[in-house]
């Protein structure tokens, strides 16, 4: 299975900000928002499977 993070932050519902194939690039990113655009909130990144489909590797 395949793994995307999601980025993410929540006061009442979520907000999904980026999603990426790299958890150091999702850090990266969480951690870039945190000091800028959303000062002090908490962002949250999470890594979710992907179900991985035989499909995925024909080349089109």
């Amino acid at each position: 299975m395949e793994k995307v993070w999601i980025v993410y932050r929540s006061d009442n519902e979520v907000e999904i900000l980026g999603v990426f194939d790299d958890q150091d690039e999702a850090t990266r990113y969480a951690q870039s928002l945190a000091e800028t655009q959303y000062e002090g909130e908490r962002i949250w990144t999470g890594g979710y499977a992907v179900p991985y489909r035989i499909t995925d590797d024909v080349p089109r």
